[in-house]
């Protein structure tokens, strides 16, 4: 009977060790992910000491109206009948609004823009693509050769 006593003790304890042991897992599991987390945050903050650290994206919907970036490209197109780069409409563009074309992830954000932007209207005929300038592609208004 003491025996019988002393197993039942035992498989209580053991069960009990059981129920402990998964608990700690559980708990070891979720300290393990807010470690990546914090590890995760501490290098976005370490990066962020340098400037160019981490690119930023830009949104320039409440800077341009609506068609506003074409129009300036097509006024700038006009003016040089030779056509123009991403790059230069980009500093054009920038310079319209008075930022800082010097700022690389502004540069950047824009010229992504602008790049979407020709090659859709491309597509609906309003600009044409005229060859190279060393690597950028040169745009031209319609009138000066067939889209390409």
């Amino acid at each position: 009977m003491a025996k019988a006593h002393l197993v039942s003790v035992l498989e209580t304890k053991a069960a009990r060790t059981e129920t402990s042991i998964a608990s700690y897992r559980l708990l070891m599991a979720e300290a393990q992910r807010d470690f990546v987390d914090l590890s995760a945050v501490i290098s976005l903050y370490e990066r962020g000491r340098a400037p160019d650290a981490v690119a930023q994206e830009m949104s320039f919907v409440r800077i341009f109206k609506r068609g506003e970036l074409f129009t300036l490209c097509c006024e700038a197109l006009r003016s040089n009948p030779g056509g123009m780069t991403i790059t230069e409409f980009t500093k054009l563009c920038l310079e319209a609004k008075g930022l800082d074309h010097s700022n690389l992830h502004l540069r950047r954000s824009m010229s992504s823009n602008l790049s979407q932007i020709m090659f859709a209207r491309r597509d609906r005929g309003h600009i044409a693509s005229f060859g190279k300038r060393g690597v950028a592609r040169l745009w031209v208004l319609p009138s000066k050769t067939t889209r390409t």
